[in-house]
């Protein structure tokens, strides 16, 4: 799929049109596109092509934090609008975790249908 700056223009324009100037939202929408390009989201220099990423490991445990501070759980700590960023397949919550767990980013424990993700650097989250 073909991603203009004029489409994110558009979509800012939806959200927060009556609020914003003309040309802010124009800059918006142009900044918003370099910043998907920056992410790995947009794909191409003047035709920006949407496309999957492979989140890495520190992306994947930031988001699993944020999840745990919204009071998500378990493989649930990767069921929020932050780790919808990380484009990750249906199913591959656990795995992203098992990532993030190898390079020592949280603790992961798994026993059956039992996740308990936690975070060993920050105070208070075990």
């Amino acid at each position: 799929m073909i991603v203009t700056s004029d489409d994110l223009t558009k979509a800012v324009t939806t959200v927060y049109g009556a609020d914003l100037s003309e040309s802010t939202l124009g800059k918006t929408g142009r900044n918003t596109g370099a910043s998907w390009t920056q992410t790995g989201h947009l794909a191409g220099r003047t035709k920006k092509v949407r496309q999957t990423i492979n989140p890495f490991p520190p992306a994947v445990a930031f988001a699993a934090y944020l999840g745990h501070l919204a009071g998500m759980r378990g493989t649930g700590v990767l069921d929020t609008s932050w780790a919808a960023l990380l484009d990750l397949p249906g199913g591959a919550s656990l795995d992203a975790l098992r990532s993030a767990h190898t390079q020592g980013l949280i603790d992961l424990l798994v026993a059956g249908n039992v996740v308990d993700v936690s975070f060993p650097f920050i105070e208070g989250t075990r």
